[in-house]
């Protein structure tokens, strides 16, 4: 739709005259043409003049109004100039008035100059003044102090230095500070060498002379006293009490109080004021440290001004009293009850030093009556460490030869038992049989009997252990000795029922009851030896002298230590001892070949002679501190067991489970295995027969033995496939193990030229699965008609279950009809 020139000429006037756009969507979005531009210019042109036409109608109707505004304006601008004169007029004056106030500040300043001025001037005038008169003054004192009258300058010198003080600071000030403290300390030392020239020490002839001036000091011509006070108000006493407390300590308390030198007499001489020390040739004890002492302190109190002996006594006090009671009042306390009581001398002694020393006024009384009230503490205190101490000293020297020492038990053994009486017991288990012809009633020992006599050595498998960990039980009530002989296998009427009677752990420690008559009895006297070094003994004495004192501390002579039951702190003792003994021994006994032996052996020594001493005195506590012991030996048995059960078990390793025991080189480490094993076994047995028993011998190797066996027997039947070569080689190094038995053969059996028969070895005895050992060895080397005829007919049963000799035969025997057969018989006859 095309736009016409009149519409938008008519929007452009709009839009220019009122700021507002058409409303009609064309007008607004047509193009500008030239001709409706000019129509559009004429059109606002028009609008323009009109505009101004209205102005100038307006202009003329409001004339009258503006003539007024112009009239108003003009008054106004006549009185803004009145106000501009009128404010230069106000400058002007306010400017001459600071002028004549900046005079005035200026006139101020030099009046205030001029005082300050006049002020110094005058302050300057006094500080000459006061220099000049104090430096008169000093020189004044100076010639005093030349001439020797420093005693004069006492008071004078505080108040040169407190005019000093009061003087402005200057150089002068501090040169005249520095001539006052010259002065001062020229003034102190001249004080000083008076005083000390009268208090004299002077050591001539091996003697130390104190002498005190009780007159006047010939220079200052004043007393001591005199002079200390003249020290006090110069602040300056210190250094002389520093200097004769100094040399007091070091000339008089020092040698007297040192254990090994020094003065062990003093006298005060004719001279009232002289004190004399001296060395004689008397040896020194507290006794006589505490005379001189007295006599030391005796002569300060009496000769010394008041004040320096308070003084002195403060400085010197402390290490007196400690030095006393450290060096010889508690190393005089003796530890023999006897010569406790000898010691009351000494305690007067004490208690009148402390008197003597709270009177005075010196420090120190308490301490004295401390160790006084504790002097029955000290001296339970000095006889623990004396006792523990003897302890570790004993450990440490061992000073005489190991000894060999008995035991000796008596026992009733039936008649119908005689042959093992006579015989067995005899070639391997005592040294000594005596028999009593006394006959009795009784049927055995009453084990509860023996408890009390059994020792750690050789009754430690009472609570029930296992063999291994066993430590040897040599004597037996009579019950068993009668199953020991069943086990020996002496008594042919029942030796089958034994046999049939065995677990499979061994014959050793079988028990039978066996139902018989009462039979008389044959008293037999035990006897054993065994090696042990001269540590008990040593402990023996000290625990039973420790028992002994309690004892005699409960007389009414002691009723003093009552009040800290010294009676039962000396009985806990020997617990302590002990106690030493059982932390001590392992580390003192190691450096003794087989040490864990001879500990065993020692301890098994003590506690039979502690427990025998325990019921003498009736002490309970003993009797526990045996039983403690006992543990103690059984452990010392068991580390040297295990020891000897590493050392054969890492032997033994070295055959690597004898697998291709055949075939070089794994046969030439398994006959090496073997060997030494033995060897080591044999070096033992070399060791041990000197320090154990002969019971306890056999026993301890025995067990060593088994662990070798145990191993052999566990690494064969782990062996899955053993051919006839391996078994043949097998069987070989059990019969090298064999050969051990010799070690069970009784000595006097071996030595016994008028026997008829070869002696019989004890191995089955002490050696729990000797029999199984030997059963494998059969096996072994038999056949197969051979194994089955050893199970159902004879005692193989006994010693491998059925699984066992099964695992064996398939190891053994190759494949067949027989071999099953066979499987099947022991399967069937499963016992």
């Amino acid at each position: 739709m095309t736009v016409s020139d009149a519409a938008i000429s008519d929007g452009l006037l709009i839009s220019t005259r009122d700021g507002t756009y058409p409303e009609s969507e064309e007008v607004l979005t047509t193009d500008l043409s030239a001709s409706s531009l000019r129509s559009s210019l004429r059109l606002i042109s028009e609008a323009k003049q009109q505009i101004e036409t209205d102005i100038r109608g307006l202009s003329q109707n409001s004339s009258s109004d503006v003539d007024e505004w112009i009239a108003q304006a003009s008054h106004l601008q006549e009185d803004i100039q009145h106000s501009k004169i009128i404010a230069r007029e106000i400058v002007k004056e306010y400017e001459e008035g600071q002028n004549l106030s900046a005079k005035i500040q200026d006139a101020k300043a030099k009046v205030e100059l001029l005082q300050k001025e006049i002020s110094f001037n005058q302050a300057v005038t006094s500080s000459l003044e006061g220099i000049w008169s104090l430096d008169r003054d000093l020189n004044k004192a100076e010639s005093i102090l030349t001439s020797g009258r420093s005693i004069e300058l006492v008071v004078g010198i505080e108040q040169l230095s407190f005019r000093n003080e009061r003087l402005a600071d200057s150089n002068a000030k501090e040169i005249n500070g520095s001539r006052v403290l010259r002065l001062r300390e020229a003034v102190v030392e001249s004080l000083t060498a008076a005083a000390s020239s009268m208090v004299e020490l002077q050591k001539a002839d091996g003697q130390l002379h104190l002498r005190v001036d009780h007159g006047t000091q010939e220079s200052l011509g004043v007393t001591l006293d005199y002079l200390l006070e003249a020290l006090e108000q110069l602040d300056s006493v210190d250094d002389l009490l520093r200097n004769l407390s100094r040399a007091f300590h070091r000339r008089i308390f020092q040698p007297v109080l040192s254990p090994a030198t020094g003065f062990n007499t003093c006298f005060i001489g004719e001279e009232s004021h002289a004190l004399t020390l001296s060395l004689t040739e008397k040896k020194k004890n507290a006794q006589s440290v505490l005379a001189c002492l007295s006599c030391v302190l005796v002569f300060l109190d009496a000769h010394l001004p008041k004040r320096l002996n308070s003084a002195l006594g403060k400085l010197l006090s402390k290490d007196l009293v400690g030095t006393l009671i450290r060096d010889w009042l508690t190393p005089s306390v003796p530890l023999d009850l006897a010569d406790l009581l000898k010691s009351h001398s000494i305690q007067t002694t004490v208690a009148d030093l402390a008197n003597q020393i709270l009177s005075y006024h010196w420090p120190g009384h308490s301490e004295l009556v401390g160790w006084l009230e504790g002097l029955p503490h000290i001296w339970l205190e000095k006889r623990r460490n004396s006792a523990l101490d003897a302890v570790r000293r004993t450990l440490k020297a061992r000073r005489g030869p190991n000894k060999e020492v008995r035991r000796t038990e008596r026992q009733n053994v039936s008649t119908q038992d005689e042959a093992f009486a006579q015989n067995g017991f005899r070639d391997d288990n005592a040294n000594l049989i005596e028999q009593h012809p006394e006959t009795t009633t009784t049927t055995s020992t009453n084990p509860t009997d023996m408890e009390e006599e059994d020792l750690s050595g050789w009754d430690f498998d009472e609570d029930g252990e296992n063999n291994d960990g066993a430590v040897p039980s040599p004597t037996k009530s009579n019950g068993d000795i009668e199953d020991a002989s069943d086990a020996w296998e002496w008594d042919e009427d029942n030796a089958e029922e034994t046999r049939r009677d065995h677990s499979s752990s061994g014959l050793q420690g079988a028990n039978l009851v066996h139902k018989r008559a009462p039979a008389e009895h044959r008293e037999v006297t035990l006897t054993e030896t065994y090696t042990i070094t001269d540590i008990p003994d040593h402990l023996l004495d000290f625990v039973s002298s420790e028992v002994r004192d309690a004892e005699q501390m409960k007389t009414p002579e002691y009723a003093a230590f009552e009040r800290i039951s010294a009676s039962t702190c000396l009985r806990s003792l020997p617990t302590l001892i002990l106690a030493m003994f059982r932390a001590t021994a392992p580390a003192h006994y190691s450096t003794i070949p087989s040490g864990n032996m001879h500990l065993y052996n020692d301890c098994v020594y003590l506690v039979e002679k502690l427990r025998d001493f325990a019921k003498s005195m009736s002490s309970t506590q003993l009797s526990v501190d045996c039983d403690v012991l006992e543990k103690f030996a059984k452990s010392a048995y068991a580390r040297e067991m295990d020891l000897q059960r590493t050392v054969l078990s890492d032997i033994l390793d070295g055959a690597q489970g004898f697998v291709n025991c055949t075939r070089f080189p794994y046969s030439a480490e398994c006959e090496t295995a073997v060997n030494s094993a033995i060897d080591r076994l044999r070096a033992v047995h070399r060791d041990w027969s000197s320090i154990l028993s002969r019971s306890a011998l056999l026993q301890s190797i025995g067990s060593l033995l088994s662990s070798i066996i145990e191993k052999i027997i566990r690494d064969v039947e782990d062996m899955e496939d053993i051919s006839e070569v391996e078994s043949q080689r097998l069987t070989a190094f059990c019969s090298q193990i064999s050969a051990l038995e010799n070690l069970f053969i009784s000595e006097q059996a071996a030595q016994d030229e008028r026997a008829d028969t070869e002696p019989v070895p004890l191995t089955a005895v002490y050696v729990s699965n000797w029999l199984r050992f030997q059963y494998l060895a059969n096996i072994l080397e038999s056949s197969l008609v051979d194994i089955k005829y050893l199970w159902t007919e004879g005692e193989l049963s006994l010693e491998f279950t059925a699984d066992e000799l099964i695992e064996l035969i398939e190891a053994l025997f190759a494949e067949s009809s027989h071999r099953r057969n066979a499987i099947a018989e022991i399967r069937r006859s499963r016992p």
